[in-house]
């Protein structure tokens, strides 16, 4: 997981912006609508009277956490590169990744998606056959780590092994999170689908959010019930939806609630989604949030979203 930036802009450009940003880094489950729609707050904070003085931050995924859809596994891995972040020790997972990244970052896997697979198989062995490590383990010497992987890709496939040892110092660089604990907020930004997210998880997801500080923003069932609440006709809907609720299956509900939000924003499209079209809305998707309960507790079994304190509390720093 990283800050979202163009490839090889150090960080310290951002050193003497640091004591005028308070930053939101938000960490969401879904990886197109969310960021879409967060990015836009981002760009509209004048509108949506959010102060200048905070900074929003949706984290992009690494290759090998981008197809991760649940919380647990999202919210101990955003933990994890905290910690690797504050402590400056790395696991050989986040070292593996940005050896990946090195390879979109110079566009040869974005030019040649069929290699992924290779490619990851390749560094693979080499973790397991060179290093003889786990992937949870803390890189002991990242330079002689980097040599070894380095010196055998050089053997098996040239080209990676060059664009590798071009982009590795920039790339882990971008890793690392940009976190103050003292004036920074972290968020975790999850739906709740029983299917995939089971109730021990979500026990274990709220518990850890409130161990570690870490604000967390549930929608039940998905974030698409956060994007109706933009409608001026929701009063109209709250009926159907409760009603609905308690007796579908989650899928069919979830997808009872993406019908309805296409008709009332004709054109939605979740692949090809304009954020911008909800942002002059929010006022009105706040107020009926509040149609529902926005109690993390409460969302683990309840109909809502409490996403819309999430935009109140920015608005208040």
């Amino acid at each position: 997981m990283r800050e979202k930036r163009f490839f090889g802009k150090r960080k310290n450009e951002d050193k003497p912006q640091r004591e005028a940003n308070i930053k939101y880094i938000l960490l969401t489950e879904g990886t197109e609508t969310e960021p879409r729609y967060f990015n836009a707050i981002e760009e509209n904070k004048g509108l949506l009277g959010i102060p200048p003085i905070i900074k929003i931050l949706p984290l992009t995924r690494s290759y090998g956490e981008d197809c991760w859809s649940n919380p647990k596994k999202i919210l101990d891995r955003l933990l994890l590169n905290i910690e690797e972040s504050t402590t400056g020790k790395i696991t050989y997972s986040t070292l593996l990744n940005g050896m990946i990244d090195c390879l979109y970052y110079s566009e040869y896997l974005t030019k040649h998606k069929e290699k992924i697979p290779e490619v990851r198989n390749l560094l693979e062995r080499a973790y397991k056959s060179i290093l003889n490590v786990n992937p949870e383990d803390f890189v002991q010497d990242k330079e002689s780590a980097i040599t070894k992987v380095t010196e055998f890709l050089a053997k098996e496939k040239s080209r990676i092994c060059e664009l590798i040892i071009k982009n590795i110092g920039d790339t882990l660089n971008e890793q690392s999170i940009p976190y103050s604990p003292e004036i920074d907020k972290v968020c975790l930004i999850v739906d709740r689908d029983p299917l995939s997210f089971t109730s021990s998880q979500f026990d274990y997801v709220k518990n850890t959010c409130e161990t570690n500080n870490v604000q967390l923003y549930i929608s039940n069932p998905g974030f698409e019930l956060w994007l109706l609440m933009h409608s001026g006709n929701f009063c109209n809907l709250v009926e159907n939806l409760d009603n609905r609720f308690k007796v579908a299956e989650p899928q069919e509900f979830q997808d009872y609630v993406v019908d309805l939000l296409k008709k009332e924003f004709i054109g939605y499209n979740k692949s090809k989604f304009r954020a911008s079209v909800f942002m002059s809305l929010i006022n009105i998707a706040i107020a009926n949030e509040k149609t529902f309960t926005e109690n993390v507790a409460n969302l683990k079994d309840c109909l809502g979203t409490n996403v819309g304190l999430l935009i109140q509390e920015m608005r208040t720093r």
